[in-house]
Protein backbone atom coordinates (compact mmCIF):
# COMPACT_ATOMS: atom_id res chain seq x y z
CA UNK A 1 0.00 0.00 0.00
CA UNK A 2 2.89 2.33 1.05
CA UNK A 3 4.74 2.10 -2.45
CA UNK A 4 1.37 2.44 -4.60
CA UNK A 5 0.60 4.91 -2.44
CA UNK A 6 3.95 7.18 -3.37
CA UNK A 7 4.72 5.93 -6.79
CA UNK A 8 1.60 5.20 -8.76
CA UNK A 9 0.82 9.23 -9.03
CA UNK A 10 3.51 9.69 -10.44
CA UNK A 11 3.97 7.25 -13.44
CA UNK A 12 7.62 7.96 -14.73
CA UNK A 13 9.07 7.35 -10.75
CA UNK A 14 7.81 3.83 -11.59
CA UNK A 15 9.08 3.48 -14.96
CA UNK A 16 12.18 5.02 -13.46
CA UNK A 17 12.50 2.06 -10.69
CA UNK A 18 11.98 -0.32 -13.48
CA UNK A 19 14.57 0.73 -15.55
CA UNK A 20 17.16 1.03 -12.29
CA UNK A 21 15.68 -2.30 -10.72
CA UNK A 22 14.80 -0.35 -7.94
CA UNK A 23 12.74 -2.16 -5.19
CA UNK A 24 11.26 -1.08 -1.64
CA UNK A 25 10.83 -4.25 0.58
CA UNK A 26 9.11 -3.22 4.08
CA UNK A 27 10.37 -5.03 6.87
CA UNK A 28 7.67 -4.71 10.01
CA UNK A 29 10.79 -4.47 12.89
CA UNK A 30 8.08 -5.16 15.53
CA UNK A 31 7.88 -8.89 15.08
CA UNK A 32 11.69 -9.09 16.29
CA UNK A 33 10.55 -7.19 19.72
CA UNK A 34 9.07 -10.01 22.61
CA UNK A 35 6.90 -9.04 25.45
CA UNK A 36 9.39 -7.35 27.73
CA UNK A 37 10.36 -5.32 24.70
CA UNK A 38 13.61 -7.05 23.67
CA UNK A 39 14.76 -7.08 20.22
CA UNK A 40 16.35 -9.92 18.91
CA UNK A 41 19.09 -8.22 16.93
CA UNK A 42 19.99 -11.74 15.36
CA UNK A 43 16.53 -12.28 13.68
CA UNK A 44 16.69 -9.25 12.47
CA UNK A 45 20.41 -9.16 11.54
CA UNK A 46 19.43 -12.05 9.31
CA UNK A 47 16.58 -10.79 7.61
CA UNK A 48 17.72 -7.00 6.70
CA UNK A 49 21.02 -9.05 5.11
CA UNK A 50 18.49 -11.16 3.51
CA UNK A 51 17.35 -8.29 1.27
CA UNK A 52 20.93 -7.03 0.65
CA UNK A 53 19.52 -3.05 1.01
CA UNK A 54 20.90 -0.47 -0.40
CA UNK A 55 19.10 2.45 1.63
CA UNK A 56 17.85 1.97 5.07
CA UNK A 57 14.72 4.04 5.91
CA UNK A 58 13.33 3.61 9.67
CA UNK A 59 9.82 4.45 10.27
CA UNK A 60 9.38 3.94 14.09
CA UNK A 61 7.90 6.06 17.16
CA UNK A 62 10.59 7.97 19.07
CA UNK A 63 12.62 6.02 21.70
CA UNK A 64 14.83 7.90 23.47
CA UNK A 65 17.68 5.49 24.19
CA UNK A 66 17.39 5.17 20.48
CA UNK A 67 17.84 1.01 21.08
CA UNK A 68 17.28 0.31 16.92
CA UNK A 69 19.87 2.13 15.80
CA UNK A 70 22.12 1.27 18.13
CA UNK A 71 21.16 -2.18 17.49
CA UNK A 72 21.84 -2.12 13.51
CA UNK A 73 24.90 -0.19 14.57
CA UNK A 74 26.48 -2.67 16.73
CA UNK A 75 25.38 -5.28 14.27
CA UNK A 76 27.83 -3.93 11.13
CA UNK A 77 24.47 -2.90 9.40
CA UNK A 78 24.65 0.58 9.49
CA UNK A 79 28.74 0.85 9.09
CA UNK A 80 28.29 -1.35 6.00
CA UNK A 81 26.08 0.73 4.22
CA UNK A 82 28.29 3.93 5.08
CA UNK A 83 31.41 2.32 3.82
CA UNK A 84 29.76 1.31 0.93
CA UNK A 85 28.72 4.81 -0.35
CA UNK A 86 32.28 5.95 0.52
CA UNK A 87 33.84 3.29 -1.39
CA UNK A 88 31.28 4.41 -4.13
CA UNK A 89 32.16 7.81 -4.31
CA UNK A 90 36.18 7.30 -3.97
CA UNK A 91 36.07 4.78 -6.95
CA UNK A 92 33.68 7.33 -8.65
CA UNK A 93 31.55 4.12 -8.80
CA UNK A 94 33.97 1.69 -10.29
CA UNK A 95 33.63 -0.17 -7.16
CA UNK A 96 29.90 -0.26 -5.13
CA UNK A 97 30.62 -3.73 -2.94
CA UNK A 98 33.06 -4.07 0.31
CA UNK A 99 36.05 -6.11 0.11
CA UNK A 100 35.82 -9.27 1.71
CA UNK A 101 37.99 -8.66 4.01
CA UNK A 102 36.26 -5.27 5.24
CA UNK A 103 32.71 -7.00 5.04
CA UNK A 104 34.19 -9.91 7.33
CA UNK A 105 35.69 -7.37 9.86
CA UNK A 106 32.35 -5.68 10.42
CA UNK A 107 30.58 -8.88 10.94
CA UNK A 108 33.72 -10.70 13.39
CA UNK A 109 33.88 -7.56 15.58
CA UNK A 110 29.98 -7.33 15.46
CA UNK A 111 29.82 -11.22 17.28
CA UNK A 112 29.07 -10.47 21.45
CA UNK A 113 32.44 -12.63 22.07
CA UNK A 114 34.55 -10.20 20.24
CA UNK A 115 32.83 -6.70 20.49
CA UNK A 116 34.97 -6.01 23.19
CA UNK A 117 38.33 -7.09 21.95
CA UNK A 118 40.95 -4.83 21.01
CA UNK A 119 41.53 -3.87 17.32
CA UNK A 120 44.21 -3.52 15.11
CA UNK A 121 43.94 -2.48 11.36
CA UNK A 122 46.78 -2.32 8.95
CA UNK A 123 46.87 -1.70 5.09
CA UNK A 124 48.54 0.29 2.79
CA UNK A 125 47.89 3.97 2.17
CA UNK A 126 44.36 4.10 0.33
CA UNK A 127 43.33 0.89 2.00
CA UNK A 128 40.56 2.23 4.35
CA UNK A 129 42.40 1.64 7.37
CA UNK A 130 41.18 5.08 8.68
CA UNK A 131 37.61 4.88 7.76
CA UNK A 132 36.75 1.26 8.63
CA UNK A 133 38.19 1.39 11.96
CA UNK A 134 35.96 4.40 12.71
CA UNK A 135 33.08 2.33 11.86
CA UNK A 136 34.23 0.14 13.95
CA UNK A 137 34.14 2.98 16.95
CA UNK A 138 30.73 3.61 16.12
CA UNK A 139 29.93 0.31 16.66
CA UNK A 140 31.63 -0.11 20.20
CA UNK A 141 30.32 2.91 21.27
CA UNK A 142 26.73 1.51 20.48
CA UNK A 143 27.34 -1.70 22.43
CA UNK A 144 28.31 0.34 25.27
CA UNK A 145 25.24 2.38 25.33
CA UNK A 146 23.06 -0.59 24.98
CA UNK A 147 25.20 -2.43 27.26
CA UNK A 148 25.15 -0.12 30.42
CA UNK A 149 21.67 0.61 29.32
CA UNK A 150 22.18 4.43 28.73
CA UNK A 151 19.67 7.24 27.89
CA UNK A 152 22.00 7.95 25.16
CA UNK A 153 21.58 11.75 24.59
CA UNK A 154 21.64 12.50 28.72
CA UNK A 155 23.93 9.52 29.81
CA UNK A 156 26.40 9.00 27.08
CA UNK A 157 28.43 12.89 27.96
CA UNK A 158 28.26 11.17 31.75
CA UNK A 159 29.74 7.77 31.40
CA UNK A 160 31.47 7.10 27.99
CA UNK A 161 34.66 8.98 26.65
CA UNK A 162 35.92 8.50 23.29
CA UNK A 163 39.06 9.74 22.86
CA UNK A 164 40.33 10.32 18.83
CA UNK A 165 43.81 10.74 18.01
CA UNK A 166 45.88 11.38 15.67
CA UNK A 167 49.77 10.81 15.68
CA UNK A 168 52.30 12.75 14.21
CA UNK A 169 56.34 13.12 15.00
CA UNK A 170 58.15 16.35 15.11
CA UNK A 171 57.56 18.31 12.40
CA UNK A 172 55.02 16.20 10.92
CA UNK A 173 51.52 17.84 11.52
CA UNK A 174 48.06 16.11 11.48
CA UNK A 175 45.94 19.35 11.52
CA UNK A 176 44.32 17.85 7.98
CA UNK A 177 43.64 14.49 9.88
CA UNK A 178 42.36 15.85 12.57
CA UNK A 179 39.90 18.06 10.41
CA UNK A 180 38.91 15.00 9.00
CA UNK A 181 38.29 13.06 11.87
CA UNK A 182 36.48 15.64 13.19
CA UNK A 183 34.13 15.26 10.51
CA UNK A 184 34.01 11.41 10.50
CA UNK A 185 32.81 11.88 14.57
CA UNK A 186 30.05 14.17 14.20
CA UNK A 187 27.40 11.51 14.40
CA UNK A 188 28.63 10.23 17.61
CA UNK A 189 29.44 13.65 19.47
CA UNK A 190 25.92 13.62 21.04
CA UNK A 191 26.43 10.50 22.60
CA UNK A 192 29.70 10.80 24.50
CA UNK A 193 32.16 12.65 25.74
CA UNK A 194 33.84 13.00 22.72
CA UNK A 195 37.43 14.54 22.87
CA UNK A 196 39.87 14.91 19.85
CA UNK A 197 43.62 14.49 20.87
CA UNK A 198 46.69 15.13 18.42
CA UNK A 199 49.12 12.95 19.99
CA UNK A 200 52.54 15.16 19.36
CA UNK A 201 55.91 12.63 19.65
CA UNK A 202 53.65 9.71 20.48
CA UNK A 203 56.57 7.50 20.62
CA UNK A 204 56.32 3.69 21.79
CA UNK A 205 59.17 1.49 21.95
CA UNK A 206 57.55 -1.40 23.93
CA UNK A 207 53.74 -2.32 24.69
CA UNK A 208 55.13 -1.09 28.45
CA UNK A 209 55.50 2.51 27.15
CA UNK A 210 52.28 2.67 25.41
CA UNK A 211 50.16 1.50 28.54
CA UNK A 212 52.16 4.32 29.92
CA UNK A 213 51.22 6.53 27.85
CA UNK A 214 47.37 6.06 27.73
CA UNK A 215 47.57 6.34 31.18
CA UNK A 216 48.92 9.79 30.68
CA UNK A 217 45.91 11.06 28.63
CA UNK A 218 42.66 9.16 29.99
CA UNK A 219 42.84 11.61 32.97
CA UNK A 220 38.97 11.31 34.56
CA UNK A 221 37.68 7.84 34.72
CA UNK A 222 34.66 6.68 32.98
CA UNK A 223 32.45 3.77 33.16
CA UNK A 224 33.69 2.80 29.69
CA UNK A 225 36.53 4.86 27.85
CA UNK A 226 36.95 3.81 24.15
CA UNK A 227 40.95 5.27 22.52
CA UNK A 228 40.32 5.33 18.55
CA UNK A 229 44.11 6.20 17.73
CA UNK A 230 44.69 6.92 13.80
CA UNK A 231 48.25 6.66 12.12
CA UNK A 232 50.10 4.96 15.37
CA UNK A 233 53.60 3.97 14.40
CA UNK A 234 54.88 1.82 17.37
CA UNK A 235 58.54 0.58 17.05
CA UNK A 236 57.68 -2.98 17.32
CA UNK A 237 55.75 -5.26 15.45
CA UNK A 238 52.29 -6.50 15.51
CA UNK A 239 51.90 -9.63 17.09
CA UNK A 240 53.34 -8.06 20.34
CA UNK A 241 49.97 -6.28 21.33
CA UNK A 242 49.05 -9.84 22.50
CA UNK A 243 50.69 -8.78 25.41
CA UNK A 244 49.05 -5.78 25.84
CA UNK A 245 46.04 -6.16 28.50
CA UNK A 246 43.42 -2.73 28.76
CA UNK A 247 42.18 -1.97 32.18
CA UNK A 248 38.66 -2.32 32.97
CA UNK A 249 36.61 -0.17 31.11
CA UNK A 250 39.28 0.64 28.35
CA UNK A 251 38.58 -0.95 24.59
CA UNK A 252 40.99 0.09 21.68
CA UNK A 253 40.53 1.00 17.71
CA UNK A 254 43.93 1.37 16.74
CA UNK A 255 44.58 2.14 12.81
CA UNK A 256 48.27 1.54 12.22
CA UNK A 257 50.53 2.97 9.54
CA UNK A 258 52.17 0.55 7.06
CA UNK A 259 55.14 -0.40 8.31
CA UNK A 260 58.60 -2.66 6.83
CA UNK A 261 59.84 -3.25 10.38
CA UNK A 262 56.69 -4.65 11.00
CA UNK A 263 56.67 -8.88 10.81
CA UNK A 264 53.96 -11.11 9.44
CA UNK A 265 51.31 -11.31 11.99
CA UNK A 266 50.84 -14.76 13.94
CA UNK A 267 47.72 -16.17 11.63
CA UNK A 268 45.44 -18.52 13.57
CA UNK A 269 44.48 -21.83 12.51
CA UNK A 270 41.39 -21.35 10.52
CA UNK A 271 42.47 -21.27 6.57
CA UNK A 272 39.46 -19.43 5.61
CA UNK A 273 40.75 -15.83 7.29
CA UNK A 274 44.13 -15.30 5.77
CA UNK A 275 43.71 -11.05 6.59
CA UNK A 276 42.15 -11.50 10.06
CA UNK A 277 43.30 -13.33 12.72
CA UNK A 278 40.85 -13.29 15.79
CA UNK A 279 42.68 -13.97 19.39
CA UNK A 280 42.11 -13.70 22.96
CA UNK A 281 42.13 -10.49 23.70
CA UNK A 282 41.91 -8.73 20.34
CA UNK A 283 41.43 -8.92 16.61
CA UNK A 284 44.03 -8.14 13.84
CA UNK A 285 43.03 -7.35 10.32
CA UNK A 286 45.56 -6.85 7.68
CA UNK A 287 43.96 -5.11 4.51
CA UNK A 288 46.22 -5.18 1.18
CA UNK A 289 43.29 -3.85 -1.57
CA UNK A 290 44.22 0.26 -2.52
CA UNK A 291 41.60 2.22 -3.21
CA UNK A 292 42.41 5.73 -3.43
CA UNK A 293 44.88 5.18 -6.28
CA UNK A 294 45.20 4.06 -9.91
CA UNK A 295 47.58 1.67 -10.61
CA UNK A 296 50.32 3.78 -12.94
CA UNK A 297 50.39 5.96 -9.51
CA UNK A 298 50.62 2.65 -7.12
CA UNK A 299 53.51 1.89 -9.11
CA UNK A 300 55.60 4.99 -9.34
CA UNK A 301 55.45 4.86 -5.44
CA UNK A 302 57.02 1.62 -5.20
CA UNK A 303 59.47 2.23 -7.55
CA UNK A 304 60.70 5.31 -6.17
CA UNK A 305 60.78 3.39 -2.49
CA UNK A 306 62.63 1.06 -3.99
CA UNK A 307 65.43 3.23 -5.59
CA UNK A 308 65.46 6.07 -3.14
CA UNK A 309 69.03 6.68 -2.79
CA UNK A 310 70.19 4.70 0.30
CA UNK A 311 70.80 7.26 2.75
CA UNK A 312 67.23 7.76 2.95
CA UNK A 313 66.56 4.72 4.27
CA UNK A 314 62.74 5.11 2.56
CA UNK A 315 62.80 1.32 2.05
CA UNK A 316 63.01 0.67 6.16
CA UNK A 317 60.01 2.93 6.78
CA UNK A 318 57.01 0.82 4.51
CA UNK A 319 56.11 -2.22 3.79
CA UNK A 320 56.00 -4.34 0.26
CA UNK A 321 53.17 -5.94 0.74
CA UNK A 322 50.33 -4.22 -1.22
CA UNK A 323 48.07 -4.72 -4.34
CA UNK A 324 48.83 -3.31 -7.48
CA UNK A 325 45.93 -1.24 -7.72
CA UNK A 326 42.45 -1.80 -9.52
CA UNK A 327 42.06 1.24 -11.48
CA UNK A 328 44.07 2.97 -14.60
CA UNK A 329 45.22 6.63 -14.90
CA UNK A 330 47.68 8.40 -16.77
CA UNK A 331 51.16 8.58 -15.87
CA UNK A 332 52.81 10.43 -13.21
CA UNK A 333 54.25 13.57 -14.90
CA UNK A 334 57.43 15.22 -13.97
CA UNK A 335 57.88 18.98 -15.08
CA UNK A 336 60.93 21.46 -14.94
CA UNK A 337 60.84 24.51 -14.98
CA UNK A 338 63.37 27.28 -14.21
CA UNK A 339 60.82 29.97 -12.05
CA UNK A 340 57.80 29.43 -10.47
CA UNK A 341 56.13 32.00 -13.19
CA UNK A 342 56.77 29.55 -15.74
CA UNK A 343 55.21 26.38 -13.90
CA UNK A 344 52.15 28.95 -13.52
CA UNK A 345 52.10 29.75 -17.16
CA UNK A 346 52.02 26.13 -18.01
CA UNK A 347 48.86 25.44 -15.71
CA UNK A 348 47.03 28.16 -17.09
CA UNK A 349 47.98 26.71 -20.78
CA UNK A 350 47.29 23.29 -19.91
CA UNK A 351 43.97 22.21 -20.95
CA UNK A 352 43.64 19.02 -17.97
CA UNK A 353 44.95 21.87 -15.32
CA UNK A 354 43.51 25.36 -16.06
CA UNK A 355 40.01 23.57 -15.72
CA UNK A 356 40.93 21.07 -12.77
CA UNK A 357 38.88 21.84 -9.44
CA UNK A 358 40.05 19.10 -7.41
CA UNK A 359 43.84 19.47 -6.71
CA UNK A 360 45.97 20.00 -3.88
CA UNK A 361 49.66 21.25 -4.03
CA UNK A 362 52.28 20.33 -1.94
CA UNK A 363 55.77 22.18 -1.15
CA UNK A 364 58.37 21.51 1.35
CA UNK A 365 57.64 23.53 4.96
CA UNK A 366 60.98 24.67 5.19
CA UNK A 367 60.67 26.43 1.81
CA UNK A 368 60.27 30.25 2.33
CA UNK A 369 61.24 31.49 -0.88
CA UNK A 370 59.26 33.84 -2.71
CA UNK A 371 58.37 31.67 -5.49
CA UNK A 372 56.26 29.78 -2.58
CA UNK A 373 54.05 32.81 -1.64
CA UNK A 374 53.52 33.50 -5.32
CA UNK A 375 52.45 29.79 -5.85
CA UNK A 376 50.70 29.89 -2.82
CA UNK A 377 48.12 33.18 -4.22
CA UNK A 378 47.61 31.24 -7.80
CA UNK A 379 46.52 27.98 -5.64
CA UNK A 380 44.23 30.75 -3.62
CA UNK A 381 42.78 32.15 -6.81
CA UNK A 382 42.17 28.99 -8.59
CA UNK A 383 40.68 27.86 -5.07
CA UNK A 384 43.25 24.89 -5.13
CA UNK A 385 44.24 23.16 -1.17
CA UNK A 386 47.72 24.53 -0.34
CA UNK A 387 49.67 22.47 2.41
CA UNK A 388 53.05 21.73 3.31
CA UNK A 389 54.44 18.13 2.66
CA UNK A 390 54.02 17.34 6.63
CA UNK A 391 50.35 18.35 6.14
CA UNK A 392 49.33 15.70 2.90
CA UNK A 393 48.40 13.12 6.12
CA UNK A 394 44.80 12.42 5.92
CA UNK A 395 44.07 14.39 2.84
CA UNK A 396 43.64 13.40 -1.03
CA UNK A 397 43.05 15.11 -4.67
CA UNK A 398 42.16 13.81 -8.12
CA UNK A 399 45.58 15.55 -8.82
CA UNK A 400 48.26 15.79 -6.46
CA UNK A 401 51.22 18.34 -7.53
CA UNK A 402 54.76 18.13 -5.10
CA UNK A 403 56.24 21.53 -5.87
CA UNK A 404 59.86 21.93 -5.60
CA UNK A 405 60.96 19.72 -2.94
CA UNK A 406 64.27 18.69 -1.27
CA UNK A 407 62.82 15.11 -0.78
CA UNK A 408 59.82 13.62 -1.75
CA UNK A 409 57.80 11.40 0.71
CA UNK A 410 56.31 9.12 0.28
CA UNK A 411 53.16 9.85 2.25
CA UNK A 412 52.94 12.77 -0.21
CA UNK A 413 52.79 10.26 -3.76
CA UNK A 414 49.69 8.23 -1.97
CA UNK A 415 47.63 11.36 -1.84
CA UNK A 416 47.07 11.32 -5.38
CA UNK A 417 43.80 9.73 -6.85
CA UNK A 418 44.25 10.11 -10.37
CA UNK A 419 47.03 12.30 -11.83
CA UNK A 420 50.26 12.68 -9.52
CA UNK A 421 52.60 15.57 -10.96
CA UNK A 422 56.40 16.36 -9.71
CA UNK A 423 57.67 19.80 -10.24
CA UNK A 424 61.55 20.54 -10.13
CA UNK A 425 63.79 24.13 -10.64
CA UNK A 426 66.99 24.00 -10.32
CA UNK A 427 66.90 24.67 -6.60
CA UNK A 428 66.06 20.96 -5.96
CA UNK A 429 69.82 19.48 -7.33
CA UNK A 430 70.01 16.39 -5.72
CA UNK A 431 66.12 15.51 -6.32
CA UNK A 432 66.74 16.69 -10.22
CA UNK A 433 69.66 14.28 -10.16
CA UNK A 434 67.59 11.29 -8.03
CA UNK A 435 64.87 12.18 -11.18
CA UNK A 436 67.31 11.88 -13.93
CA UNK A 437 68.18 8.48 -12.93
CA UNK A 438 64.69 7.65 -12.25
CA UNK A 439 64.00 8.78 -16.05
CA UNK A 440 65.30 6.20 -17.95
CA UNK A 441 63.91 3.43 -16.51
CA UNK A 442 60.17 5.31 -15.64
CA UNK A 443 59.33 8.54 -17.05
CA UNK A 444 60.66 7.14 -20.32
CA UNK A 445 59.25 3.86 -20.60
Amino acid sequence: MFQNALFERKEQFSIDMKNRNIQIKILDVDQFYNEAKELDQKGLKVSILAINPSIIVISICFSETLDLRFALEVEGIFPELRLKQDLTMVTHGKQIELDGTQRELLYTVSEPENIEKLLIVRGPEGSGKTILSMEILKMKLSHYIRKFKLSARTDGKSKIKVFVCGWYNGKDRVVVLLKQLMEETKDISDFCDLQLKALADFKIQTIEDFQLKISEIEGKSFEQTIFFMDELYPAFPSHQWTKFKPKPGQDFVLSIRHAFHDGKFQRSSNPQSKSIDVQENLIYCQLSKPYRCTKQVIDFMYYWLIHSPQEDEFYKQKSFVHSKGYFDGPTPLWIEVPIVEVFIEYVNSDQQLKDAKDVLVLFDIDYEATSIHTLRRHCLNKNWRFYSENEAMGSEAQIVIIYDTKKIQFESLSRAVHQLIIVTTPATKRLVQNLHFLSKSWFQK
